[in-house]
C-alpha cells in the first residue's frame, strides 16, 4: 500500500476536474495543488514570456492563439509548463491536481509539434512519461453527451465541437503514449452526474487509501 498518493485528473478544461479535485481534497484529506500555468510557472518566466511574446498570462485560449503568431513562445510555454508541473509532482509527497503529463504532450503535440523538431516532440514526451510514472492515480475524464454545458470562464474554450475534438486526442494521446507505462492506477469517467461521478472516485480511490 504506497504511502504517497499522487493523484491527477486529466481531461480537457471545463468537464468538472477541479470540482473533483476538490472532492477528493474533501473525503480523504489529499491537498489540492493548483496546476493552472498561473499558479505554477515562475515569476522570472511570466516576465520573461511578457517582455519577449506579449503574453499576459489569461488562460488557455490566449496561449493557443498567441502561439499560431508566435511560434517560439509556443514550444517555450510548452516546455515551461511542462518542467514546472514535473517539479510540482517530484518535490510533493501526496496530492491531487487538475492536470496530468498527458496533458502536457496533449498540448504540446496539437499547439507546437508542426513547429519543432521530432527530437524536441520526442524528448517533451519522454520527459512527460517520466513523471506519469510518479504519479499513483490518474483519473481521465472525457466529453460526454449529456454535458448541460461548458462554462465560459473567458479562459476556456466553451465550443462543443472543440470540446469533443481535444478529447479524442486526450484518448488518443493516453493510448499512445501513455496506457503501457507502469506506474499508476487509471480510471476513465465519461458520464456528467456529479454524485455517480464522486462515487466512482470515492471506490476507486479507497481501493488503495489506506482506513478507507
Amino acid at each position: 500500500m504506497p504511502m504517497e498518493y499522487k493523484i491527477a485528473l486529466s481531461g480537457p478544461s471545463g468537464l468538472g476536474k477541479t470540482t473533483l479535485c476538490k472532492f477528493i481534497e474533501t473525503e480523504f484529506g489529499i491537498p489540492h495543488l493548483s496546476t493552472s500555468a498561473g499558479d505554477i510557472l515562475p515569476q522570472p518566466e511570466k516576465e520573461f514570456m511578457f517582455r519577449a511574446f506579449g503574453y499576459k498570462g489569461t488562460g488557455h485560449k490566449d496561449v493557443i492563439n498567441l502561439s499560431a503568431v508566435e511560434p517560439a513562445f509556443g514550444s517555450h510555454f510548452q516546455k515551461v509548463v511542462l518542467t514546472s508541473r514535473i517539479s510540482q509532482i517530484l518535490r510533493n509527497n501526496s496530492f491531487v491536481i487538475d492536470r496530468t503529463p498527458i496533458d502536457n504532450v496533449v498540448y504540446a503535440l496539437s499547439q507546437v509539434s508542426h513547429n519543432e523538431s521530432e527530437a524536441f516532440i520526442k524528448a517533451f514526451i519522454n520527459q512527460a512519461q517520466e513523471a506519469f510514472e510518479r504519479l499513483t492515480h490518474v483519473i481521465q475524464i472525457r466529453y460526454s453527451p449529456d454535458i448541460p454545458s461548458i462554462e465560459d470562464n473567458r479562459s476556456r474554450i466553451p465550443n462543443v465541437f472543440y470540446q469533443r475534438y481535444i478529447s479524442d486526442v486526450f484518448s488518443g494521446v493516453y493510448s499512445r503514449y501513455f496506457a503501457n507505462l507502469e506506474g499508476p492506477r487509471v480510471i476513465t469517467i465519461d458520464f456528467w452526474d456529479l454524485n455517480s461521478r464522486k462515487e466512482l472516485v470515492k471506490a476507486f480511490l479507497a481501493h488503495d487509501i489506506k482506513g478507507l
